[in-house]
């Protein structure tokens, strides 16, 4: 049980880092996810790993996308 509840909080701490960047920042962290994803193709569990950080990437890049597009139209 100890060990789960550790590994589900280094998994959180380790996605933290997505949340709040810029588009540009999401962007370029984008790339470096899919570049961990080819180089980590031989480990099963490490893609599955980038394969969910790239998903929350995805969508935070959305949502950045979102609210710079509203930030522009508001601007005019």
């Amino acid at each position: 049980m100890i060990g789960r509840r550790r590994k589900k909080n280094f998994i959180f701490i380790r996605v933290k880092f997505v949340f709040g960047l810029g588009v540009r920042e999401m962007e370029q962290l984008e790339e470096a996810i899919e570049l961990h994803i080819d180089l980590d193709w031989e480990t099963p569990l490490c893609v599955q790993y980038w394969e969910a950080v790239l998903v929350v990437c995805e969508w935070e890049l959305a949502e950045a996308r979102k609210r710079e597009a509203m930030e522009k139209a508001r601007v005019r």
